[in-house]
């Protein structure tokens, strides 16, 4: 298990360093520039004749990825390499190999993809306290049913989603998780 496990570790910091441009020069095609953080390229992996396989360098993940319309075949720069060789081991040993040829920096981490990361983990804790308020207010508000706050109770519930939701939409997951435990913190001392 382990095993699998670096070898995920080892693809994600390859996938991380990686470009679709590097990538594409190591195999030497040539790709035509729509603007707009994307571009165009024949399908290596069909028949192609008009450039059908669409690159985007500019994803949230902070990886580039690849789509093409035709064979529907899609993917991160990794998977462009398997995909080209046919055989992980020489997959590894290729990615390493463009790394290599990118020069320098190679080692370090594209920017895009830490701050990807760390959007992902802020996203991912913003929810579980989300969910863990929302447990609370139901049972706060079960525990008032029939009582005369229960209506009051009930409108406040609904500002604090609202907020909360408009906090998410925005990507300030920093902000909806300090409102959270914010609120959290409030709600203990309302059952007191």
């Amino acid at each position: 298990m382990e095993d699998k496990r670096s070898k995920i570790e080892l693809i994600k910091a390859l996938n991380s360093r990686l470009n679709m441009r590097a990538v594409l020069a190591y195999y030497g095609i040539t790709y035509d520039d729509q603007g707009r953080d994307k571009f165009k390229v024949v399908c290596p992996f069909h028949n192609d004749h008009t450039p059908s396989l669409t690159i985007f360098t500019a994803n949230e993940s902070g990886h580039d990825s690849w789509m093409c319309w035709v064979c529907n075949d899609n993917g991160d720069c990794f998977r462009f390499i398997q995909t080209m060789t046919h055989n992980h081991p020489k997959s590894v040993e290729t990615a390493q190999e463009i790394l290599k040829g990118i020069g320098g920096d190679a080692l370090v981490v594209d920017p895009r993809y830490k701050e990807a990361m760390e959007k992902q983990k802020l996203r991912k804790r913003a929810y579980l306290l989300d969910f863990k308020l929302g447990v609370r207010y139901r049972d706060w508000l079960e525990s008032l049913e029939g009582h005369p706050q229960y209506e009051a109770a009930r409108q406040k519930v609904n500002t604090i989603w609202e907020e909360l939701d408009n906090l998410t939409e925005a990507e300030k997951f920093q902000e909806a998780i300090d409102f959270v435990k914010e609120k959290l913190d409030k709600l203990k001392e309302m059952q007191r």
